[in-house]
């Protein structure tokens, strides 16, 4: 999870208000990345690249490039990310996310992952060493 923080009942807290407390009092996600080392990371974030989400991973990661696109997904909804603290690292909608129009989220979702999972297997080698 990329924000940490949660209302009482367990709804979003006011995005501005989180991202405040979180950058200057509660700042976890490079801790966490630098404790659990992992190989590969997947942010369920929502689509595009101008969002409060995308923008904590700038913050919060080293970028070594450009995100790619995976397959023929639009990069704006699934992108590889080049990040220096894994090996493998992925943008995409958040299960909750509203979906385009005509589409489920189940469905989308789905191809979604099946897409990162088949990339994944392509680049397993940089992973395994």
């Amino acid at each position: 999870n990329i924000s940490k923080l949660s209302t009482k009942t367990g709804g979003p807290v006011d995005p501005a208000i989180t991202h405040t407390i979180e950058h200057n009092y509660f700042n976890v996600i490079p801790a966490e990345v630098e404790i659990l080392q992992p190989d590969i990371v997947i942010f369920l974030t929502g689509p595009g690249f101008n969002n409060k989400y995308y923008d904590y991973i700038k913050e919060n990661f080293t970028f070594t490039g450009e995100p790619t696109s995976i397959g023929n997904i639009p990069i704006d909804q699934l992108a590889r990310l080049p990040l220096k603290e894994a090996k493998l690292a992925y943008k995409t909608y958040h299960p909750n996310f509203r979906v385009p129009k005509g589409m489920k989220a189940k469905e989308l979702n789905g191809m979604f992952y099946k897409a990162i999972i088949e990339d994944i297997k392509l680049h397993i080698s940089e992973i395994i060493k």
